[in-house]
């Protein structure tokens, strides 16, 4: 009797001192969360082990994102490069008026999206200012077709105005498939635009009438598969909300997905963070668990930081050429045949942005310092094609110059796709301050057309433009344009990130970074050895050097001792 119940103490005392250790360890991590909130690799594991996303529902929502980038694309060209934008009275001066206003539209609506992103906790707000823009999108379109036969070229440009501001719907999607990787950016962005230019076609070859109502359901299509990508549940009923990441969801990919691909400074609404319903949305989110305290907004200084500006500027600049020759190209290449002919090649620039972003992406993976090899002479080749000698009547130069300026952007993008998970500032911030980038530059470009005395002058002004982004480029330092995502955690890190704080402080070598970073971002050693072509040996030789060099002997010791780096 004695011997069970000493029994029974042995085993119940253990058990209760077990339970204190877990509220203990339970209180000091919630303890830690409150004093860091945007720790990434303890967000990301919160966020893998508490939304884990189903392959097959992330499958459709990301071809409802493609569709609505589709619609959008196929709305776009009907508008500024098709039958919508031949129902007005148009010469090439009135078309430059109507495509500079456009911009200009663009470009205050980008920056108005990006102080949303930044400023703005309230995802209804977000939202509503989408909502907006596709209202504005219907507007310009209706306001288009009351300026039938009307010879005043300020109406048709307010249209235009209200169409630039609408484009800024193209965010939408953008800022969505921006979470799924660089992989999924070019894929889908590829398929939206050969979808996009079938839907333009189709609709491109009916009535005026039919047209008109085209662009409107096209308009809001797009709106709603993005209300309907939003609407499906990224976690398995029945799950308990526990469930584990599917074996083709375990990589970095999943983790851009289900952790918090960009914040604002803890921003619980920002980009890419599953909410409460289990839903990913970029708009709809819902606090997991961040500070109060981290809803902060970041000051000027932290912003002139964490903003690629020399990147912008060289976006701008690359798309100054695009803008010189926009209009002679869309004039010219909607006038170069019959009506089918017309339609066909009128959305050639749809193809040529294809073509772009499957360049893009092929640099992005072999050698990113490649694009410039690429782009620049495809650009100069432009400006220096005589008018004379081009088929569309400008048409095939302002293509050519598309693919080089889309290339650079693409590649850009793909390059900040890499660090929107590490980054703090908003995924929707950064790409509207891209997308402003490239309608100033092409504003710019326009402009000048518009005022160069001659086509020889203009093609100057260009290949100064073309010249000054080249030695941007060249010009930044080891960190700039043409490094790598293959890149080492101690070039690609911010100096807020807590992986790059411990490998420069204890001097890991960066083979022992690149393990370091995929150790703390909660990956087994079977994906380590898999991502870095290395055998099991290595992996557990090099985690037993860091474990040396920072003192630890686990990896929670190790997440705790990473999150205690400042």
């Amino acid at each position: 009797m004695l011997e069970s119940i000493a029994f029974s103490e042995r085993r119940s005392f253990p058990a209760a001192e077990a339970g204190r250790t877990a509220q203990r360890t339970k209180a000091e991590r919630e303890a830690r969360d409150r004093a860091f909130p945007l720790s990434g690799t303890r967000f990301k594991e919160k966020a893998l082990r508490n939304h884990a996303c189903d392959a097959p529902r992330m499958r459709g929502a990301r071809l409802l994102s493609m569709f609505g980038l589709a619609c959008y694309i196929a709305w776009s060209f009907l508008f500024w490069n098709g039958p919508l934008l031949m129902i007005g009275p148009w010469d090439a001066a009135g078309a430059s008026v109507a495509f500079v206003v456009q911009g200009i539209a663009t470009v205050v609506a980008s920056v108005l999206i990006a102080g949303i992103a930044l400023r703005s906790p309230s995802a209804f707000l977000r939202f509503a200012a989408f909502a907006l823009f596709c209202g504005l999108s219907i507007a310009a379109v209706v306001l288009l077709a009351l300026s039938r036969g009307d010879e005043s070229v300020q109406q048709l440009s307010i249209a235009f105005a209200l169409s630039g501001a609408g484009s800024t719907l193209r965010l939408l999607w953008e800022e969505r498939i921006s979470l799924g990787g660089v992989r999924t950016v070019a894929l889908t962005v590829a398929a939206a635009y050969v979808l996009g230019y079938v839907l333009f076609v189709a609709c491109a070859l009916l009535a005026s009438e039919a047209v008109i109502a085209a662009a409107i359901v096209l308009s809001i299509a797009g709106m709603l598969s993005f209300l309907a990508a939003d609407s499906i549940p990224k976690r398995s009923k029945g799950d308990g909300g526990q469930a584990k990441p599917s074996g083709k969801e375990a990589g970095p990919d999943a983790v851009q997905r289900s952790a918090l691909g960009s914040t604002t400074h803890g921003d619980a609404n920002a980009s890419g963070v599953l909410g409460r319903n289990g839903r990913a949305s970029a708009f709809f989110a819902r606090d997991i668990g961040t500070s109060p305290v981290a809803t902060r907004p970041p000051s000027l200084k932290e912003l002139a930081k964490q903003l690629p500006a020399t990147h912008l500027v060289i976006v701008a600049l690359a798309f100054f050429g695009y803008g010189a020759m926009r209009t002679t190209g869309v004039i010219g290449g909607y006038a170069a045949g019959g009506v089918l002919s017309s339609a066909l090649s009128a959305g050639v620039p749809a193809l040529a942005s294809l073509v772009a972003v499957l360049l893009a992406y092929c640099l992005h993976q072999k050698n990113a310092s490649l694009t410039f090899y690429v782009a620049f002479p495809l650009m100069v080749i432009a400006a220096l094609i005589p008018p004379e000698l081009d088929p569309f009547s400008g048409g095939a130069a302002f293509c050519i110059a598309l693919v080089g300026s889309e290339t650079i952007k693409y590649v850009v993008w793909f390059m900040l796709v890499r660090s929107f998970a590490q980054d703090q500032v908003s995924a929707l911030f950064i790409l509207a301050m891209l997308r402003c980038a490239q309608w100033l530059g092409s504003v710019a470009g326009q402009s000048a057309s518009l005022v160069a005395p001659t086509g020889q002058t203009l093609s100057i002004v260009v290949l100064l433009a073309l010249m000054m982004a080249l030695l941007l480029a060249v010009g930044l330092p080891s960190r700039g344009f043409f490094s790598t995502p293959e890149a080492s955690v101690q070039d690609r890190a911010k100096p807020r990130d807590h992986v790059a704080l411990a490998v420069r402080r204890y001097g890991l070598t960066p083979r022992e970074a690149e393990i370091l970073g995929y150790w703390a971002g909660g990956y087994s050693s079977p994906y380590i050895e898999k991502k870095l072509f290395i055998s099991k040996s290595t992996v557990k030789t090099h985690l037993g050097h860091i474990y040396e060099k920072t003192k630890t002997s686990n990896r929670q010791s190790l997440l705790e001792l990473l999150e205690s780096l400042e």
